[in-house]
């Protein structure tokens, strides 16, 4: 599979770098790596229209000067590519998540990915965020689902907290796949992958729901996750930023949620709420 590589460069990096990651994976961009000048984002070849609607898009929602371009990765480069950008990453002195060349520091917990084009490798802020929740919770013995699993990280980390029965869904093949192959790499046995939307789900009485994704999404799937969420439930929600919290928090009270806490990275957040 081809891929190109959009690099873009800004005068000024905050909060430019995080919005243009936002705005780029609403229109099929699968990876970010962030730069000391701005980022670089890789779109499947057959997905990509061109640079100058590519440009055309980001300057209608950012302010400054910037530039843009465009290089395609040819398959036989990307590995090599990937690797030499895709650094461990270690959340809170207990959990590093780590691809199959590195070396473990043997924290209490290590994930191992795969580095391919995946959104959810732990190197974005609302994967981190997420993450530090699931630390901090109970999850033994819980039924979980996982909405926008990605690269499967955080479904990973649900079973080694202790949870005995996990569902991860996305949408997207290359993540049904690269969760699939994570799952094995961790040697997961409490995990079920299923590809599609919210409406492939067809059971409830979960104890936790995590939510990986967008604001357009999530407000779409509150009314489902409300439904299949045990009364008590907790709901952990990010792929958003700090401007659009009220307006998920309002509509996750209409949904029968109460507002738990918030945490913030940069420009990002991350929501936690109990079903009532």
């Amino acid at each position: 599979m081809q891929y190109i590589e959009i690099e873009l460069d800004f005068e000024e990096v905050n909060p430019w770098q995080e919005i243009a990651t936002a705005l780029l994976a609403e229109i099929d961009f699968e990876s970010f790596v962030n730069t000391d000048s701005g980022l670089k984002a890789y779109i499947q070849k057959d997905l990509y229209s061109d640079l100058e609607t590519v440009h055309n898009y980001l300057k209608d929602a950012i302010s400054i000067p910037f530039k843009i371009k465009e290089t395609e990765i040819e398959d036989q480069n990307w590995n090599a590519a990937w690797e030499a950008n895709f650094d461990p990453i270690y959340i809170e002195d207990k959990l590093e998540i780590i691809a199959p060349f590195h070396t473990p520091k043997n924290l209490e917990h290590t994930i191992i990915i795969n580095p391919q084009m995946s959104f959810g490798t732990g190197h974005h802020e609302t994967t981190r965020m997420i993450s530090r929740y699931l630390l901090k919770a109970n999850l033994k013995d819980q039924k979980i689902l996982d909405m926008g699993t990605g690269t499967g990280v955080l479904a990973v980390l649900a079973e080694q907290l202790g949870a005995k029965d996990i569902l991860a869904v996305d949408i997207e093949d290359w993540a049904f796949n690269n969760a699939k192959e994570n799952l094995s790499l961790n040697e997961c046995s409490f995990i079920r992958v299923l590809k599609g939307d919210i409406d492939v789900v067809c059971e409830g009485d979960f104890d936790s729901i995590i939510a990986n994704i967008n604001k357009n999404v999530l407000l779409d799937h509150l009314p489902h996750y409300s439904e299949k969420l045990k009364s008590g439930g907790l709901l952990y929600l990010s792929g958003f930023f700090h401007s659009d919290v009220n307006d998920l928090v309002t509509n996750a009270e209409k949904c029968g949620f109460k507002f738990v806490k918030e945490i913030n990275e940069n420009d990002w957040s991350a929501l936690q709420f109990e079903k009532l």
